[in-house]
């Protein structure tokens, strides 16, 4: 079995839906990531040299997310990684925070929303307000989400998500 495919699990995850590693499904995971890898070389050639370090990818720590940021990290590319935290994520993603950062000797880059508009969202409206109205809940997502991620991505020349596939 290829080290490629020995990546770290989210804490929650369940070992009744673990797959089995069969050698063709490690040969074709080891593919895929290859793959992925010349795109993100490719991408970084596309942009010029001084732009470089305004590549960012958006880590949300899901399995997909998690697979990106291993390729990033063990070839050394010049991507910045980054989350939001909405102050309202499960202890395991912070766990999984932790634990990436000691597995691959970094730091990652998290951006918060702004404490004095969460506290006067919370303060006026409730500490779960979002749940009340779809004003309120789209209210709470641009404090806890969209302001953080406009931060997060000001001066940057490219960024990096991970989707899964349908």
């Amino acid at each position: 079995m290829s080290d490629s495919v020995s990546m770290l699990k989210p804490a929650a995850s369940n070992p009744a839906t673990k797959p089995v590693l069969t050698d063709a499904l490690v040969a074709s995971v080891n593919a895929k990531t290859t793959n992925v890898l010349v795109l993100l070389k490719n991408a970084s050639k596309e942009l010029k040299s001084e732009e470089l370090k305004n590549i960012t990818f958006a880590n949300s720590f899901s399995a997909e997310d998690m697979v990106l940021t291993d390729i990033i990290l063990k070839n050394n590319l010049a991507i910045e990684i980054f989350s939001l935290d909405t102050g309202r994520l499960p202890v395991e993603t912070y766990d999984l925070i932790a634990k990436t950062e000691k597995h691959y000797n970094t730091k990652l880059n998290v951006y918060f929303p702004q404490a004095a508009t969460v506290e006067f969202y919370v303060k006026n409206n409730g500490i779960n307000a979002f749940y009340e109205s779809i004003e309120l809940r789209k209210s709470c997502c641009h404090m806890r989400k969209v302001e953080p991620l406009q931060r997060a991505l000001k001066g940057k020349a490219a960024w990096i998500t991970g989707m899964r596939a349908a």
